[in-house]
């Protein structure tokens, strides 16, 4: 490998490397940290959480709430640690999935599995968990590959991957 070129960012509690473009992976079950450093209402907010993914499932069907014409959901069930001195919104989260096609997809806005990962605008503070499921309408044949979490600031992202078993 050749040398590897970061930036710094000043934050209130002093710099830290930027590795804002980077992409961390691991597997379900495993932690990564996300702490980024953005605008809300004009007023600095400083977010810090361990996500970690869980588990996956594809999810029988549902009498009262179809996935769509062609489609099966899976339930990926997720956890978020709030670590930081400003308090994290589940909803606010920008959690998306990338298919065995690889196209992105987003999780249905309203979850037919309980607990909803993100459904209220339930704010966690330092300390407090918020743990659930998403649910992902997806079409019959395909599977989900990966969990994506990207930053407010669009810019990197962290990802977990499927176990290689699934169709």
């Amino acid at each position: 490998g050749g040398d590897r070129v970061l930036g710094l960012v000043r934050t209130s509690g002093g710099w830290r490397i930027d590795s804002s473009n980077d992409v961390f992976t691991a597997r379900f079950g495993q932690s990564l940290p996300l702490s980024e450093d953005f605008l809300k209402n004009g007023k600095p907010v400083t977010q810090a959480l361990r996500m970690t993914v869980l588990s996956i499932h594809d999810a029988p069907a549902l009498p009262r709430q179809v996935a769509g014409k062609g489609k099966h959901w899976v339930r990926v069930a997720v956890r978020a640690l709030s670590l930081g001195n400003d308090p994290i919104q589940p909803k606010a989260l920008d959690l998306s999935a990338f298919r065995s096609d690889g196209k992105q997809i987003y999780p249905a806005a309203r979850s037919p599995f309980d607990p909803t990962f993100a459904s209220d605008d339930a704010e966690y503070r330092r300390g407090e968990t918020a743990e659930g499921f998403l649910a992902f309408g997806v079409p019959d044949g395909l599977s989900l590959r990966e969990i994506q979490l990207t930053p407010a600031s669009g810019q990197g992202a962290l990802r977990w991957v499927a176990p290689r078993n699934r169709k």
